[in-house]
Order: structure tokens, then C-alpha cells, then sequence
């Protein structure tokens, strides 16, 4: 393949980043990380450092869409963005962002990305990629993708022109094309309902929710609104930094959708001080993305792929690993998206 296996692994980070995007980071990471192993199986080496590359590039690109990530629903849903408003402003950003995440991570990884080109180099393509037909069943799902990527994409529009609520199509979609994938599927629904269904993660989302709102009525939230704007006054780049920061510092060590469900309430009410600005959602954004990459924990992606590797029997990576690689990434990258940031939306 001559110098075609370093950019197999570039092209996989990269179909990570859009596949997060385009439908969600749980399933582009099921979907890409079964290819990397298959491919560093065939090719015999380790493969615990690419599925670090493809987790790292899973959760950038889960930042470029509404979609891409469960707490990218919940700012767009608070802070009435369109997912339009997210490709102008969101999907720039990541789009550098992955590629200096590229880039890093070729100088990080660069022995073992090396040894993965050496030993593609002596292998046909066609040996390491198997063809198959579209059956009926693949045919009929990717046309259901298309157009519910469609209707996501120009949600806004049809939003306008049926007179309806802002976002509300981002949920009608959702459940308008889940309920027609139950009636083609009439003879397994109540098994898809009753077993394909995580109800114990929506069931623990309504009390983290009934948490914060709590929060919200009795108060606190405006205090911590009153401290923000103590320690950081008028200056938006501080704001921006420290939003960015400290939804990244729970994301990492916690969970991101912990953190943006602790943060909306003061992003919002920061909207009516002096420092209020997009720029605040944006950044919650990004913090709770980017820092994902930060720990082995740090995202829903991680935990998947750390499930994954640990179901085929292949060593573990410890914290410490993660750690030290992720750190190398998340300063990167957050440094990249913190500086568009502030030239895009507060300089």
C-alpha cells in the first residue's frame, strides 16, 4: 500500500470525527473501533494506542453537531440553537481542532503509527478489506439515516414554515422516525421497546434533571451566578476560560452530561449580565466534549471503547496511560478551539 497506512489511520480519525457528528459518538465508536481492530489484528500490532486515536477523535467530532453528543441536544435545546447555528460556529471549530488532534497525535504515537505503515506497506488493500453487498435491511437503514439527517439538518426551516415551537423538530424527528422504525419492525417492537431501550439511563437523566431544577428554585444557582461574576467581572475572555475549564474539570473526572446538566442554569442566567454572549454555550460545549479525551472515564465514548477492548480479551489501558496521552490532546485542542473561539465570537 506504500505510504498508504499512515493515512488509513488519519482517515479513520477523521471518518470517527464526521460518523460522531452525523448520527452520535456511542455509535461512530462501535462502528470504527470494530475496523481499527480488525485491522491491527490483521496486521499484528498493538491496538490500544488507536483506539485511543479513534476515541480521541470521536469525542472532537462529537462537538461539530447538535447530535453529535448527548449534552450537544441539551445546550442546543436550552440555549435555542438551530443545528445550523452549529455548523456555522460548532463545526469550524472542530474541524481544527481534529486536525491538530491529528497531528499531535502522530508525534505522540509516532512509533506505533510507523510500525502499523511498515507492516501495511507489505499487504494488498484488497487482502485487508472484505466486500459486501447492501442487503434489504442496509438499504432500507441508510435511507432512514438520510432522511433524518435531512430533517435534522433543516429542522429550523420547517420549524418556520409549519409555525412550530424552536427545536422542535430536533425531538419530532427523533420520535416521529423512531415510532415508523417500530411499525416496519411491527413483529419485534415490544421486544425493541423493552429490551433495546436503556430506561435505567433515562430514568437516572429525569432525577439528575429534577436535581438541578431543584437547585435552580431554591437559589443556588443564582449564587453560584453571583460568585461567577464576582471572580470574573465583565472580561468575556476569563468567562469563556473558566466555563470552558471547569465544565471540562467535571466532564473529565465525572460525567459531561453531569456537568452541562450543572451548567445550564448559569450559563443562561449569565445570558442577562454584562459577560453574556454565545460564546458561554460554545464554550460549555467544548469543555464538555474536548475534556472527554482527558481520562479514561471522561466520556460515553471511552467507557464504550474501554468495554469493547475489554470484551475481545485485549489488555487494558490503564489511567495513567490514558492520562498522560489525553493531557498532551486536550491541551492541544482546547488551546486551538479556546483561541477561534475567542477571535470567532468575543474579540
Amino acid at each position: 500500500m506504500g505510504g498508504g497506512g499512515k493515512r488509513i489511520i488519519f482517515l479513520l480519525m477523521i471518518l470517527s470525527a464526521v460518523f460522531a457528528a452525523m448520527v452520535d459518538e456511542v455509535t461512530s465508536i462501535l462502528f470504527m473501533l470494530s475496523i481499527t481492530l480488525y485491522l491491527t489484528a490483521r496486521l499484528q500490532v498493538n491496538p490500544l494506542p488507536f483506539v485511543m486515536l479513534i476515541v480521541f477523535a470521536t469525542n472532537i467530532g462529537s462537538s461539530a453537531t447538535a447530535i453529535g453528543n448527548p449534552v450537544g441536544v441539551m445546550i442546543a435545546l436550552s440555549a435555542h440553537l438551530s443545528f445550523f447555528d452549529f455548523l456555522v460556529s460548532a463545526t469550524p471549530i472542530a474541524a481544527a481542532s481534529l486536525l491538530v488532534c491529528i497531528g499531535v497525535s502522530y508525534l505522540y504515537f509516532r512509533k506505533e503509527i510507523d510500525e502499523f505503515a511498515e507492516k501495511a506497506r507489505k499487504i494488498a488493500l484488497s487482502d485487508l478489506v472484505e466486500s459486501h453487498e447492501a442487503d434489504k435491511k442496509t438499504k432500507t437503514s441508510a435511507i432512514l439515516f438520510v432522511v433524518v439527517f435531512s430533517l435534522l439538518v433543516l429542522h429550523a426551516q420547517i420549524e418556520n414554515m409549519l409555525g412550530l415551537e424552536k427545536n422542535a423538530m430536533l425531538l419530532g424527528t427523533a420520535l416521529g422516525v423512531s415510532g415508523l422504525v417500530l411499525v416496519l419492525e411491527a413483529k419485534n417492537a415490544k421486544h425493541f421497546v423493552e429490551t433495546k431501550v436503556d430506561w435505567w439511563t433515562l430514568f437516572f437523566f429525569m432525577m439528575l434533571f429534577a436535581a438541578v431544577g431543584a437547585l435552580e428554585e431554591t437559589g443556588v444557582m443564582g449564587i453560584m451566578t453571583k460568585w461567577f461574576l464576582q471572580l470574573f467581572g465583565i472580561n468575556k475572555a476569563l468567562a469563556m476560560l473558566a466555563t470552558m475549564g471547569l465544565s471540562g474539570a467535571l466532564s473529565a473526572f465525572l460525567d459531561n452530561v453531569l456537568a452541562v446538566a450543572v451548567f445550564l442554569p448559569l450559563v443562561h442566567d449569565l445570558q442577562a449580565s454584562p459577560i453574556g454572549g454565545t460564546y458561554l454555550w460554545w464554550s460549555l460545549l467544548i469543555g464538555a466534549t474536548f475534556f472527554g479525551n482527558l481520562t479514561i472515564v471522561g466520556s460515553t465514548a471511552n467507557i464504550v471503547a474501554l468495554g469493547l477492548i475489554e470484551k475481545r480479551g485485549l489488555p487494558k489501558i490503564s489511567f495513567v496511560e490514558w492520562f498522560k496521552a489525553g493531557l498532551i490532546i486536550v491541551t492541544a485542542t482546547a488551546l486551538t478551539a479556546s483561541l477561534l473561539l475567542y477571535l470567532i465570537h468575543v474579540g
